[in-house]
């Protein structure tokens, strides 16, 4: 699962006619730190007189032929080399840093414990909610939890669980519609449908000690890498649309859609108030 950036900066510079090992330097000094940890610092730093903000570029300086003032189209194709390189050093440090592995009866245990320590997830849910209604559900957190556990060992509920050594801190809810149907907004979602999705995203959950380090976007990579190993097919999600506004992690269950799209989704249409209906497919793997 791991992922190196510097192979991945080097062929992007090499796109432009930079030299990889130069822009993975300058990029780790000015999206990492001195630290050189992605999860436990600001990407851009406003100090850096190489990048002024995450969408203006100042006047750069690169090795390789570059021109030394980004400009008018270039300034567009740099800008965006940037943001692509920065991408790659934090997703490759983060994925380094942890692993995935399927919800399933080997990971319960692990799984039982992030939920606990949340005291069962949103009032007790134990990431119940799109699942199909039953009598267990709803009732109770101990019901809940019992139809979870159960949905797991029947191979029912399907989740990829991000840990940090023996520690589960993360996960992304993902099944087919039929495992999943109960999406918010159902009645509109479904006159606007053509088709139906292969697989949903439905949920995520952070550890609260490892909430803003990256660890969304490392879950979202498991879900669709395991979906892949399962044959991929059409992936959809319902993220919330923040317009760029901060938001409360309470309403975010579903993820955002900039970080849909930085994993490759696709904008379908608005579902409710807030979210959105998005896309990707994914190859077999």
């Amino acid at each position: 699962m791991a992922v190196d950036p510097r192979a991945r900066c080097v062929l992007l510079a090499a796109q432009l006619g930079g030299d990889g090992r130069t822009e993975h330097n300058r990029i780790t000094r000015g999206a990492l730190g001195r630290g050189g940890n992605a999860s436990r610092h600001k990407v851009y730093s406003r100090r850096d007189p190489w990048i002024n903000s995450a969408n203006n570029v100042s006047t750069p300086t690169v090795a390789g032929g570059m021109c030394a003032r980004a400009n008018g189209e270039f300034q567009r194709i740099y800008t965006a080399f940037i943001r692509q390189l920065i991408c790659a050093v934090q997703t490759g440090d983060a994925m380094s840093e942890y692993a995935i592995r399927p919800l399933g009866a080997a990971t319960w245990d692990a799984f039982v414990q992030l939920a606990e320590k949340h005291n069962g997830v949103w009032n007790g849910c134990w990431c119940t909610w799109f699942h199909p209604a039953c009598a267990e559900k709803g009732g109770s957190p101990g019901g809940n939890r019992a139809y979870k556990e159960r949905l797991v060992r029947e191979g029912k509920a399907h989740a990829a669980l991000v840990f940090d050594g023996d520690l589960a801190v993360a996960w992304c809810e993902y099944g087919s519609p039929e495992e999943l149907p109960n999406i918010y907004h159902l009645k509109e979602y479904n006159a606007g449908l053509d088709k139906a999705p292969d697989y949903r995203l439905t949920c995520f959950f952070v550890d609260r000690n490892y909430r803003r380090k990256g660890v969304a976007a490392v879950a979202l990579r498991g879900a669709l890498d395991l979906i892949a190993k399962e044959g991929g097919g059409v992936v959809e999600a319902y993220p919330q649309d923040t317009l760029g506004k901060r938001t409360s992690g309470s309403f975010l269950y579903n993820g955002t859609r900039s970080l849909f799209e930085k994993a490759g989704f696709g904008y379908e249409r608005s579902k409710g108030k807030n979210h959105c209906v998005m896309r990707k497919t994914v190859s077999p793997g």
